[in-house]
């Protein structure tokens, strides 16, 4: 691995090289600063996760399937906490690291990445939050702070949210993306939660490249309840092409299994039963010119698993379920 990370810095420098003496060269054609601009951030980007040790984990998915309370489970960011309802009860009530909801919640892409203990931010806790605005640089952020409450992260997040809840500056402007650094994280891994491709925003879409560019590998996300549909196809014949391009392993997940256990009339709980329409589904959309199906995008299928069932009773749940 070090011989490999060592050649890559290698070619970089190269690269880096070729870039500056194009920019030196007195006759270049009149479009080449501006492309010389883009292949000198593209360098940045990768020489950055050239000096990175984490991998990075694209979750997609299409809305509400699910990402972002899965994403939370992954990290051991799920609290389960007792609330009071309207008569006089209590019930259970999952908290994430990123908001989640049965209707349309992130509308920005957002990232969790684990940080060290000397971090120079305290990101201690439920992470520390930052953002970055559409009207900013690229490579601006504006600090939110540490473990900021549940309201105030969907108020970053979501769509439809409360904006009072952000601080004062931060109101009436629309949000690029958000990151929460995390010091106690459980997988060694950027995971990053992206709304899909085709946003009407075009920053959206840029940083949905640019993230889908920079991961190593992809976890599609799809609902124990809900069978794949024409919106996934569309957004899972994106993902295809840029695997036909990268050779990036897709893992396929199927979440939410303890919300959708209920027998249907093959008395097959109704999550087994979507799993298996879900892999039929990828096998009769996605084949090579041989007409069988493409086994190294679609690899074994999708795996079951519970977030909720994890959080509740992370020991004697079985390890089946991630």
């Amino acid at each position: 691995m070090d011989e490999a990370r060592n050649e890559l810095r290698d070619v970089l420098d190269r690269c880096e090289g070729w870039l500056r003496a194009a920019a030196g060269a007195p006759e270049t054609p009149a479009e080449w600063p501006e492309e010389l601009r883009g292949d000198t951030s593209t360098l940045t980007r990768l020489r950055t996760r050239a000096a990175s040790t984490l991998i990075n984990v694209a979750l997609l998915g299409a809305f509400s399937s699910g990402k972002s309370f899965l994403l939370s489970g992954l990290q051991s960011g799920l609290e389960l906490v007792e609330v009071p309802t309207a008569d006089g009860q209590t019930a259970d009530k999952f908290v994430g690291l990123l908001p989640s909801s049965p209707v349309p919640t992130t509308a920005c892409p957002a990232s969790v990445v684990p940080v060290a203990d000397q971090s120079p931010v305290d990101a201690s806790g439920t992470g520390y939050l930052r953002v970055r605005f559409t009207d900013s640089d690229e490579d601006e952020w504006e600090d939110v702070g540490n473990s900021p409450a549940p309201s105030v992260v969907a108020a970053y997040a979501m769509q439809d949210a409360d904006v009072t809840d952000r601080l004062r500056p931060h109101r009436g402007r629309e949000v690029a993306e958000l990151e929460i650094m995390l010091a106690s994280a459980t997988l060694p891994a950027k995971l990053y939660d992206l709304p899909g491709y085709g946003s009407p925003n075009p920053v959206h879409d840029m940083i949905v490249r640019a993230a889908m560019a920079d991961a190593d590998c992809f976890m599609y996300v799809s609902y124990a309840s809900r069978t794949l549909s024409e919106r996934d196809l569309d957004l899972i014949r994106f993902l295809y092409d840029h695997y036909l391009l990268s050779g990036k392993r897709v893992v396929w997940v199927v979440t939410a299994i303890d919300a959708a256990s209920h027998l249907d009339l093959r008395n097959i709980p109704e999550w087994k039963a979507t799993i298996n329409r879900n892999n039929a589904y990828l096998k009769e959309n996605f084949t090579l010119p041989s007409g069988q199906p493409d086994l190294g995008f679609i690899g074994e299928g999708f795996l079951s698993v519970s977030p909720a069932l994890v959080s509740r009773d992370p020991v004697h749940v079985s390890s089946s379920c991630y």
